[in-house]
């Protein structure tokens, strides 16, 4: 069955409907009086709090971070976590969501999925990364193991490995904990979205996208800054893992739509070797115990070093 609208009747009443509620982002909306509980203050307060007790950050050179930044100084400032950013409530909000559709994607491929996985019920690890445990442990502090909290690592693994029938230590359910990416050499760190294998056996890597309809579009067509970003940030990922081949899933947010987007690491190796460049560079630095000169320029501004770290009037 069709519904016939009065399209014009119907814009008119919402329009009336609107001016009455007010605003739902900004807790202004006028319904809002002894009879209902703010909502929004409490939404708040729980972005707020989910920023103070957030995701572990490992300490080190991240993809996400070093694909978006041309300067050594900022590669510095990130590795020696010199300022947390402080985002709006309204970007931390949109980075749940972000971290929400990666959860999503696992659920969906978990039984197609490689890496590491977690007991629902004990929260022992199983298949954790071997050189990443290690890692963790030498540095032995509260501060470095917080991403291990509440876990017991109960067997690690060289590789990604599929997921159990279920947790050998308690027989409870397996969630996907996503493979730790770790370079003691060069100090790139971080974690993948997601790695399955293709029918020659040879494992790929996942990333999980959402993004508007505009920008979809553009990913589409292989076109815009954002998405030369995303590539560096995945081609990183890749070489750390040696990992030859990649997909990118990218997820149209307004519609749902799911489109995929195939990489090949070795056409992307020229693409990040000023990423590496950089890299070596402020390897260099640390180990010397120095910090680099800033080189001020458009980028300065979005920056979270620019303000509090680096000086804006030099």
């Amino acid at each position: 069955m069709m519904f016939n609208f009065d399209r014009e009747k119907l814009d008119k009443d919402w329009d009336e409907f609107a001016d009455l509620i007010g605003s739902p982002i900004d807790g202004d909306a006028q319904f809002l009086s002894a009879d209902f509980p703010d909502i929004i203050s409490w939404i708040e307060h729980g972005v707020a709090e989910g920023q103070k007790h957030g995701k572990f950050r490992m300490p080190g050179l991240h993809p996400s971070f070093i694909s978006g930044s041309s300067c050594v100084a900022a590669y510095y400032h990130h590795y020696m976590n010199a300022a947390k950013p402080n985002f709006s409530n309204g970007v931390l909000r949109i980075f749940d969501n972000g971290h929400a559709l990666h959860s999503r994607y696992q659920r969906y491929l978990q039984e197609n999925l490689y890496g590491t996985w977690k007991c629902e019920s004990c929260k022992v690890l199983i298949g954790a990364n071997s050189k990443y445990v290690s890692w963790m442990n030498s540095r032995n502090s509260a501060s470095t193991l917080a991403d291990l909290k509440d876990t017991t690592v109960a067997y690690q693994s060289d590789v990604p490995i599929a997921r159990p029938e279920k947790c050998p230590e308690c027989g409870g359910s397996m969630i996907y904990h996503e493979w730790r990416v770790i370079n003691e050499e060069n100090g790139i760190v971080g974690e993948i979205d997601g790695i399955v294998k293709n029918s020659r056996g040879d494992f790929v890597g996942l990333e999980f996208k959402s993004v508007n309809s505009r920008t979809f579009k553009k990913f589409q067509q292989r076109e815009g800054d954002i998405l030369l970003k995303y590539r560096k940030q995945f081609a990183i990922y890749l070489k750390e893992l040696d990992i030859a081949y990649g997909l990118f899933v990218f997820e149209n947010k307004d519609t749902q739509h799911v489109e995929l987007l195939p990489v090949y690491l070795e056409e992307e190796l020229e693409l990040v070797e000023p990423v590496y460049e950089l890299v070596n560079k402020v390897n260099l630095f640390l180990l010397k115990g120095k910090i680099p000169k800033v080189s001020y320029n458009e980028d300065c501004s979005s920056c979270d070093f620019y303000r509090g770290v680096c000086d804006p009037g030099r």
